[in-house]
């Protein structure tokens, strides 16, 4: 279906975390070439995960494709909003797994929601990202009928964003920018 119209095809791993059938990623990607071959239609690969199932072998076998990787990482905020089912904190095997990823996939990406209880590290987290080597940041204001947001949480949110601002500023002038996107 993917490479039934348009110039190209594209296939984009999603959803409770992809790396669980990393096996169906290689056969989609496998397939994927085989369609090329027969349409000359390019395929374009994408994935967000979680990062804690990434391993070399597997970076090193979708660099070769090019795919592009978002990594949902809260940053300094990880174990504020993200710990394992048992709950374990998360932040320092997702930070290993981060510098991994930058090491194979240097143009990967950084998601991170926002929640209320996430806001104090909000501008930390952001720097410390952008740190390790990401070059492209987006940050999602988490919402809906479970996150409740009080006037104190919006007025510290607007505060860190005026340091993540004043912080992007000055990268900016040191001629060293990067890609943020806020909400």
């Amino acid at each position: 279906l993917a490479f039934s119209t348009g110039r190209s095809a594209g296939l984009c791993f999603f959803g409770g975390e992809p790396m669980l059938e990393s096996g169906l990623i290689y056969r989609a990607i496998r397939r994927c070439m085989l369609k090329t071959i027969e349409t000359g239609k390019p395929a374009f690969y994408k994935m967000t995960t979680n990062g804690t199932l990434l391993t070399e072998r597997f970076l090193e076998n979708v660099r070769a494709v090019k795919m592009g990787i978002g990594l949902s990482f809260e940053g300094l905020a990880q174990d504020t909003c993200r710990r394992f089912q048992d709950g374990a904190q998360s932040f320092d095997i997702v930070s290993e797994k981060a510098k991994l990823l930058l090491k194979y996939l240097p143009d990967s990406y950084a998601m991170m929601t926002i929640a209320p209880q996430a806001v104090p590290q909000y501008a930390e987290s952001v720097k410390y990202l952008y740190q390790l080597g990401f070059k492209r940041i987006t940050a999602t204001i988490a919402f809906g009928k479970k996150v409740q947001w009080t006037d104190e949480h919006l007025d510290l949110l607007k505060m860190q964003m005026r340091e993540i601002a004043a912080f992007y500023e000055a990268q900016f002038l040191k001629g060293e920018p990067f890609f943020f996107s806020p909400f």
